[in-house]
């Protein structure tokens, strides 16, 4: 079994927090939308911008109340003001240097389910294979990965996975001579499926098995 590494070089920084994330996340509070936590900026935008769009026809008294406000110091309900503000789209925001260092990190270490067949002939009869990538940002992710069975992987991981190639060789007699020749080929070494993710459901009965597995290896023990 080999261990497969792959190094990307980037510069040492410090990682701070999005504060764009989290501005994007109190937006869709506000408006009452559903996401999923693990969505990054462009995702929480994109429902944002969205819903606003879909709403700005509904909304002109609010809007233009929060404005009269400013401008007049009429008094306005707190309600119609905050309901005023999540009306408003949201622009794109330039990222500093350490928000999108935090961003890429957090977009490395996602967790994508995937289903992984081991396409190398040289290889057949191996049931996992070991694979490893890191650089400055993420550090060094080294992942046993079973073949042939649905499993999480991290996207840095799944990235380099899926651009790994294998030579498969084959033998084909030349018309002209009657000899037999070695032809060789590159091939993708692994067929690599994306799953949709666990449902809230589905998740909550593996983390049961899980820790029901974990319960019998200690008694074992």
């Amino acid at each position: 079994m080999t261990n497969s590494v792959d190094q990307i070089e980037t510069q040492d920084e410090e990682v701070l927090g999005p504060t764009e994330l989290e501005s994007l996340i109190e937006r869709a509070d506000l408006l009452g939308l559903k996401y999923d936590k693990r969505w990054g900026v462009e995702k929480m935008r994109e429902l944002v911008n969205a819903a606003v769009n879909a709403e700005a026809n509904q909304l002109p008294d609010l809007k233009a109340a929060a404005e009269a406000a400013v401008t007049t110091n009429t008094e306005v309900s707190a309600a119609t003001l905050t309901n005023a503000v999540a009306a408003v789209a949201v622009a794109p925001k330039e990222e500093t240097l350490s928000e999108k260092r935090y961003r890429l990190k957090q977009e490395a270490n996602k967790l994508v389910r995937v289903h992984i067949m081991n396409m190398n002939p040289a290889r057949k009869d191996w049931e996992s294979d070991t694979y490893t990538v890191g650089n400055s940002l993420i550090g060094t992710i080294t992942r046993t990965i079973p073949f042939n069975v649905d499993w999480h992987v991290e996207q840095a991981l799944l990235n380099v996975l899926q651009e790994r190639e294998c030579t498969v060789f084959s033998q084909k007699k030349n018309p002209n001579t009657g000899a037999m020749e070695t032809k060789m080929r590159k091939i993708k070494e692994l067929h690599i499926a994306i799953l949709p993710p666990l449902t809230p459901e589905e998740l909550k009965a593996l983390a049961q098995r899980q820790a029901m597995a974990a319960g019998t290896d200690h008694d074992e023990d």
